[in-house]
């Protein structure tokens, strides 16, 4: 028996530290190549695993499509206002008439110890 993986998101694991800024930059591939982001929709959606929206997240809040790369931003006085703790994410891009999760993780948001 083989399993079909095709559909299924890449699982990758990120954080912040309450608090800070966070900034990355992901892109995204299909059947190979770069994905092209250009008239594509995408959110990012964070809940903690009773599923419980923590934030969301669409262009020009808080994702930035610069070609075939985004830039998820959080800001430092957003993240102050999270709880610690081990939330799920994933992203969701609809290309044409496709919607499509490719990638899902934890999102884990660390105590900060120094603080104001």
């Amino acid at each position: 028996m083989q399993t079909n993986n095709a559909y299924v998101p890449a699982i990758y694991n990120t954080g912040i530290v309450r608090g800070d800024y966070y900034s990355e930059v992901f892109t995204f591939t299909a059947e190979g190549e770069a994905l092209s982001l250009e008239n594509a929709t995408m959110r990012v959606q964070v809940r903690d695993r009773s599923g419980r929206l923590l934030d969301e997240f669409t262009q020009d809040d808080g994702l930035t499509v610069d070609g075939n790369e985004v830039n998820w931003v959080i800001a430092s006085a957003t993240t102050a206002e999270y709880t610690p703790d081990t939330y799920i994410y994933d992203w969701e891009i609809t290309t044409s008439d496709q919607t499509r999760t490719y990638v899902a993780g934890t999102f884990q948001v660390l105590k900060d110890i120094t603080y104001a």
